[in-house]
């Protein structure tokens, strides 16, 4: 094989192992941000809760005091009291607030791999092996926090790095179906969720 063959065969392994990088981070960025946006809710919500309900029960039976609503306001607020404690224990267990702090350590490592894979696909003269070993060691991090993310919030984020893998382009389409991510109707894709598009069907039988 000529030379100048096996320059071009390295170079175009190296733009699609890149591709596939920028690919992966694009993923994981959105579901780190998924679980975060999901678990600053939950905290939020127990916070809230617990400033807002104490106040109201409170303010209740000082209005309520000698009637016949003060015995069930103190039901209530007992009962809530528990209710409470219960789900602050459980933030504790599933230790929520950790886990947003590794993710947001994690999202920020992986939108830095998808602007560094960027720049390496513009600047093919740069030697990205150091690159490879800080992505190598990102994915054994990403696998521990997000391996038992559910297929349908995959799926999502598959599409969604579809769509920045190259900005600007709307002809994108899922490897495996051909169907566009900016024309999502559920179907049989196991890649994307996408129905497989009359070209890409063959690819999903």
């Amino acid at each position: 094989m000529p030379e100048e063959d096996v320059l071009q065969e390295s170079a175009d392994s190296r733009r699609n192992k890149l591709l596939q990088i920028r690919s992966n981070a694009l993923s994981a960025d959105y579901i780190y941000s998924s679980e975060l946006s999901r678990i600053n809710w939950i905290t939020n919500a127990i916070t809230v809760l617990a400033i807002v309900v104490p106040i109201i029960t409170t303010f209740s039976l000082v209005l309520a005091k000698d009637t016949s609503y003060a015995t069930w306001l103190n039901t209530f607020s007992f009962i809530f009291s528990g209710f409470l404690l219960c789900l602050s224990v459980l933030a504790l267990i599933f230790r929520l607030e950790h886990k947003k702090e590794l993710y947001l350590i994690s999202r920020r490592a992986n939108i830095y791999i998808s602007n560094e894979a960027s720049e390496l696909l513009e600047n093919s003269s740069v030697d990205p092996r150091w690159f490879y070993k800080y992505v190598s060691d990102q994915d054994a991090r990403d696998k521990e926090n997000i391996s038992n993310i559910r297929e349908k919030r995959r799926q999502e984020a598959y599409r969604y790095s579809i769509k920045l893998l190259h900005p600007g382009d709307s002809g994108v389409v899922c490897s495996v179906c051909g169907s566009s991510p900016y024309i999502f109707k559920k179907g049989a894709c196991q890649l994307c969720g996408n129905t497989p598009s009359i070209t890409g069907e063959k690819n999903v039988k």
